[in-house]
């Protein structure tokens, strides 16, 4: 009997195994363009050597999440966005749970953004779409894709890492095309803990080519009530800490970033309740610290004319 079942399970024919099949969440249209928010179930990606999604680090292959954005053009993938959650649209609308305990994922909460024509956002008379993707991670991070829906398929413009926050996409000027406004994160943790720490505005717009920061936007920045020098000066903080008070270093950040360099340099002199030596290091390390900000470029050349120490 032993040796009959045997030679019946290897005569048998080899059955495939089913092949998981993406669930497609929702799809929203923009002309010959759709985008998928799908779940996989499959354990492996394709190999996808050219992208419209650079990732942050495109060396590293990860679908474990089995979750993605697919863009659709003309009835066919051009490509696949891994991410934990997506949306389009500069914000998101409502959060709706999503039904996908079929497919395996037992994921909570998938942002939706409310349907919305595709708008040019550059005034090159090409429609756009920004699609935003978060990582799931706690309070980061958030990045935001400006894609062109271009007859010949879609084409990536820019990436905003935007981090712990999110952009704001408006016409500032009433000039027709949108600028971008969105905290810089850089500063992060430094000597500080994520709520305290400053976060100082930087404003983005499309210079015709690419999308960066825009000193002339960036000017007209309206500032919250900052502290007196008199008062960081007495602040409490210059003798429990080695550290200077967040106050101090933070409204230099949101003089700086608005270009008000002037103010900024009075400002570090007459804030400063140490020796002048200690001032001298402690901005140097400030320099440091915004050089590796992604806009620093641009909050330098704002203030070159009346600081000396960025």
């Amino acid at each position: 009997m032993l040796r009959l079942v045997l030679v019946l399970l290897l005569a048998s024919p080899a059955v495939a195994p089913a092949v998981a099949q993406p669930l497609t969440l929702l799809r929203q249209t923009a002309g010959d363009v759709a985008f998928e928010m799908r779940v996989d179930t499959t354990a492996t990606c394709p190999d996808a050597p050219t992208r419209l999604f650079a990732r942050t680090d495109d060396a590293v292959t990860d679908c474990g999440s089995g979750r993605g954005v697919a863009v659709v053009w003309r009835g066919r993938d051009v490509d696949v966005l891994d991410t934990p959650m997506a949306w389009l649209g500069a914000e998101p609308d409502t959060t709706v749970e999503a039904a996908v305990a079929a497919a395996g994922d037992t994921g909570g909460p998938w942002p939706v953004e409310r349907p919305a024509p595709a708008r040019d956002l550059t005034d090159d008379g090409v429609p756009d779409v920004i699609l935003t993707t978060y990582s799931g991670g706690m309070h980061c991070c958030t990045t935001h894709w400006l894609v062109a829906l271009a007859p010949d398929g879609p084409r990536t413009l820019a990436r905003v890492e935007a981090l712990d926050g999110q952009a704001e996409v408006a016409d500032l000027d009433g000039d027709g095309t949108a600028e971008w406004t969105l905290p810089d994160f850089s500063f992060a943790y430094w000597n500080e803990s994520f709520a305290g720490s400053p976060a100082p505005t930087v404003v983005l717009a499309w210079d015709g080519e690419r999308l960066a920061a825009s000193p002339e936007h960036m000017r007209r920045t309206q500032l919250p009530d900052l502290p007196s020098a008199a008062d960081v000066r007495a602040d409490d903080a210059w003798a429990a800490t080695r550290f200077p008070p967040t106050a101090y270093w933070a409204t230099l950040l949101d003089l700086l970033y608005a270009g008000r360099g002037a103010e900024a340099a009075r400002f570090a002199d007459e804030a400063w309740a140490g020796d002048a030596i200690g001032r001298t290091v402690f901005l140097r390390m400030l320099a440091d610290r915004i050089w590796q900000s992604p806009y620093a470029s641009a909050v330098a050349a704002m203030n070159a004319d009346a600081v000396d120490w960025l």
